[in-house]
């Protein structure tokens, strides 16, 4: 199985790209419950991407 989904270069580009998202979404009027849950779903794709993640996994104990 390859490290990532995607090649290292593209990688570091999305890491730094969620970094800018997180930075934007915390600078917002949103309610802080709200932002967890926009942070949360952006994390867990960066997370599949990286075979770090199981959409579902935790309810079918995969991750």
């Amino acid at each position: 199985m390859a490290e990532y989904r995607l090649s290292k270069a593209a990688m570091m580009e999305i890491k730094t790209a969620l970094a800018q998202y997180k930075s934007e979404v915390e600078h917002t009027e949103l309610k802080a419950t709200t932002k967890d849950t926009y942070l949360l779903h952006a994390e867990h794709f960066v997370r599949w991407l990286e075979h770090d993640f199981v959409p579902g996994g935790r309810k079918s104990g995969l991750h």
